[in-house]
């Protein structure tokens, strides 16, 4: 069974659901608000790649890093990788590198509220940020994508 591919709109859509979830949790000061901010601010970011214009202008993509290509836009990992295509390395990037090239002033919010998931997930809790942190650095994203500053 093939799953559906999420448009810009989809994103944006499960964001605001996302972002309304973790403000639940943060008003009982839940530490997994920190994962759904997060995972708002990623689906933010991969709204943000899909509606982004230079992924329909290879040149100008290939300005940001020779290894870009118009269907990085549909990049689904967090982090990049290389694989082997026909006997050559093969560039597969992860969104925390798209956001650092292409979005560098969300870029660090973006990396604290990463580590931020990633240690109430799989280790002893919330350390990097407080939750209001975490709420702040979700809320910077959120106000650059609807002001359409996540561009490249």
């Amino acid at each position: 069974m093939t799953r559906p591919v999420l448009q810009a709109a989809d994103h944006t859509a499960r964001a605001a659901i996302h972002h309304q979830t973790a403000e639940s949790l943060l008003a009982r000061t839940e530490e997994w608000a920190a994962v759904c901010y997060f995972y708002a601010s990623l689906h933010r970011v991969r709204a943000a790649l899909l509606a982004d214009p230079i992924f329909g202008d290879p040149p100008r993509l290939a300005t940001k890093n020779p290894a870009l290509h118009p269907s990085d836009a549909h990049c689904t990992k967090h982090m990049g990788y290389t694989r082997m295509q026909n006997g050559r390395r093969k560039r597969v990037w992860g969104l925390n590198e798209l956001v650092f090239l292409l979005y560098p002033a969300v870029a660090a919010s973006y990396e604290l509220l990463y580590n931020s998931s990633l240690e109430v997930r799989y280790q002893q809790g919330l350390a990097t940020l407080s939750l209001q942190g975490a709420s702040g650095h979700a809320d910077f994203i959120r106000e650059e994508f609807v002001r359409g500053n996540l561009r490249a």
